[in-house]
């Protein structure tokens, strides 16, 4: 079952609707929402959102005969029609909520001859995707058009409404979590003596691939790099050749979409089960730290509020220094993995916002879907543990309880 099976083409126009009204209170004639395809959520999801549309092929080099291959921008006008511009025809026109389709080997030229064909060459511009707009398709653009083109940063427009999921939106990524656990079972089964990093992924990618899903990675470490978040020589972000032996601690997080909605949680573990008194301490901070998370997690408390409740109890426990701020930056981070002071994020169509950072003044709202997540390590070994839930009318509902948290003995 796809994702438009779900969400039907009339929430794709009322979302059109939503952020245009948001661009004409700003003053914007029109949103430009740039958008890099592929197999790579990050960088596509606002499309996707817009439009049920995402093209399969990533970006190429410019090259004789295109140019800007692997994007495919949307030109929202506040006033008159939509055009989606794509760089290889629709296989499903029907299942795409934008009637003008224009395919072109020329992305940016063709934006541009949009742009002056709608009268908005000249327009203030509220643009979305600043992160993947290259400069040659810029220059193109406004070669194209003559001058300057007026682009003014409007990320915040959708990061801000895709923050709160519909409920249709919930429904698919309650069966992407459910997915995401079954992969994480076989996975955590499959940790033993003898095996690689890479065989106890397959386990896991094969019934991912099996249930409409595909990774945006699996970040797992092993042994005395279980500290670290990623195999330091990656990609693949996995060690197909070295055996784990017994008693090496182990963590894995699996994140990638699921009829392009988010699964993204972690679990650790130690192969053979029994834990020595020190991999224990590691094993079991998280558990003590999630609950503390949790409990800040409810509609009208702040996201800050919960990177708090996480940072007080790291230091109620031992894990931090009470004189110092996760805040500060890497260099005060505490014992967390490679120094980065976060606990989590929100997931969608991609890992998102809001992120869960020090002093975040996003308000929590019923429909957010979040993984909350605590890592932690102590000298070579770390490990780590994350839930997806999601707000509810009071509080939250974990959604991958399915997969339990305890691994060992």
């Amino acid at each position: 079952m796809s994702a438009a099976d779900l969400v039907p083409i009339p929430e794709f126009r009322e979302r059109q609707a939503r952020v245009l009204e948001e661009a004409s209170e700003r003053g914007y004639a029109a949103l430009l929402v740039w958008a890099r395809m592929g197999t790579d959520m990050y960088r596509f999801g606002d499309i996707a959102y817009l439009t049920n549309h995402h093209g399969p092929v990533g970006d190429f080099q410019d090259a004789h005969g295109w140019v800007g291959h692997g994007y495919n921008p949307l030109i929202l006008p506040v006033q008159g029609d939509p055009v989606l511009v794509v760089d290889l025809p629709l296989g499903d026109p029907d299942s795409v909520a934008i009637d003008d389709v224009r395919f072109t080997s020329n992305v940016p030229e063709t934006v541009a001859n949009v742009l002056i064909e709608k009268g908005l060459e000249s327009e203030n511009l509220g643009f979305v995707g600043k992160q993947t707009l290259l400069a040659h398709s810029r220059d193109v653009m406004e070669a194209t058009v003559g001058h300057p083109l007026n682009l003014d940063d409007a990320d915040d427009i959708l990061e801000r409404i895709r923050m709160v999921k519909s409920d249709a939106e919930v429904a698919i990524m309650r069966n992407s979590v459910r997915v995401g656990s079954e992969c994480m079972n076989l996975m955590m089964d499959a940790v033993k003596a003898g095996v690689t990093e890479g065989d106890i992924v397959s386990e896991g990618l094969r019934h991912l691939f099996a249930n409409d899903g595909f990774p945006t990675d699996v970040a797992i470490t092993t042994g005395q790099r279980s500290h670290l978040y990623h195999n330091p020589n990656g990609p693949p972000n996995w060690d197909c050749d070295r055996p784990l032996e017994e008693g090496e601690m182990v963590h894995i997080d699996l994140w990638g979409p699921v009829n392009r909605y988010y699964t993204d949680f972690a679990r650790s573990t130690v192969v053979g089960g029994v834990p020595t008194d020190a991999q224990r301490e590691i094993l079991e901070a998280p558990l003590g730290a999630i609950p503390a998370l949790l409990d800040a997690v409810r509609p009208g408390a702040t996201i800050g509020d919960v990177f708090t409740a996480g940072e007080e109890w790291m230091k109620a426990n031992g894990w931090l220094d009470p004189g110092l701020s996760l805040a500060e930056g890497p260099a005060e981070a505490g014992p967390l993995f490679e120094h980065v002071p976060i606990f989590g994020h929100g997931i969608g169509m991609s890992t998102e916002h809001p992120w869960i950072v020090a002093g975040s003044p996003v308000v929590i709202e019923k429909n957010m879907v979040l993984a909350i997540e605590f890592i932690i390590s102590k000298g070579s070994e770390g490990a780590y543990l994350e839930h997806d839930i999601v707000v509810t009318d009071d509080g939250y509902e974990i959604l991958d309880d399915d997969c339990k948290e305890r691994w060992w003995t």
